[in-house]
């Protein structure tokens, strides 16, 4: 009676687990690159839209907190009449702490809702106007740190002299 109950229970416990396998073959297309310059201006909306999303389990678990809060965007715009962007973004993610780590269980999203018009070729003013922006987000980017004073931290005031 006993080999039958244990023949029995490893018979189920062989046959209970399942392999799921699965492969992707991928080729890549050469496709030929264009490029073209065109602008848009944005006509952003007047009222602030506030929504919350609720992630199912499946995407709390498997997807990143910054691509919940894309996904959270998405749902505002698409339940807010269907806007191009949001802009201005303000969002409060609440999760729950378990013993596995921790779960996105909401992010309510607020913004305003824009929509890209006017799409054009740029005329010398919009390339004049980019190439100023350019410029002074180098100028903005290159400064140099000579001295030490700013700086902070164990190492340099060991090796300071």
């Amino acid at each position: 009676m006993k080999k039958s109950i244990l023949f029995g229970l490893l018979a189920l416990a062989l046959s209970s687990c399942s392999i799921h396998k699965s492969s992707v073959q991928s080729t890549s297309v050469n496709t030929p690159n264009i490029e073209t310059a065109t602008f848009a201006s944005l006509e952003i909306g007047t009222e602030r839209i506030t929504y919350t999303y609720v992630p199912t389990k499946h995407d709390a678990k498997n997807l990143s907190e910054n691509a919940l809060v894309n996904n959270a965007i998405y749902m505002a715009l698409a339940q807010n009449g269907n806007a191009d962007v949001m802009v201005r973004v303000n969002y409060y993610v609440t999760t729950k702490r378990n013993l596995f780590g921790k779960r996105v269980k909401s992010i309510m999203i607020s913004g305003y809702p824009a929509y890209y018009v006017d799409f054009r070729e740029p005329s010398e003013g919009d390339l004049e106007n980019l190439e100023s922006m350019s410029l002074s987000k180098m100028m903005r980017n290159s400064t140099v740190n000579t001295d030490n004073e700013g700086i902070s931290g164990i190492f340099t005031k060991i090796f300071k002299r």
